[in-house]
């Protein structure tokens, strides 16, 4: 009698036992879920970086960090920001945000002039760049 696991099959080769069919198979699985696992580690890594590289451009690019240096934030009364004098009148209520709080205060006086048009004069002390 001839054994299973000693027959050979057309090439010429050792028919595998059910047994040896499966641990093979099995440690195929095994090494792809190593694979899988590793490279999904390693996108998660990757996205991570790319999270916290554009949160530090966000902060770095917010309008507190440029209160943090001296500058103040002017609000009218409805909240709105105001970027020029000429947008506030007289009795204007208004708030004032610094890089550690805010503070309400009221305009006194006329509001403010715009600035004159240039005369296209040249101020003979600039010296030319070309």
């Amino acid at each position: 009698l001839i054994r299973a696991a000693d027959r050979l099959n057309n090439t010429g080769q050792r028919l595998r036992t059910p047994r040896e069919v499966s641990d093979r198979a099995a440690l195929r699985l095994d090494n792809a879920e190593r694979g899988l696992l590793s490279a999904f580690t390693r996108r998660i890594e990757s996205a991570s970086q790319r999270l916290e590289g554009r949160a530090a451009l966000l902060d770095s690019l917010s309008y507190r960090r440029v209160l943090d240096r001296g500058f103040v934030l002017v609000r009218d009364g409805s909240g709105t920001p105001l970027s020029r004098a000429a947008q506030v009148a007289s009795g204007s209520a208004l708030t004032l945000a610094f890089a550690d709080g805010d503070i309400h205060a009221t305009t006194d006086g006329p509001s403010p002039k715009r600035p004159a048009a240039k005369s296209g004069k040249v101020d003979p002390r600039q010296r030319s760049l070309l």
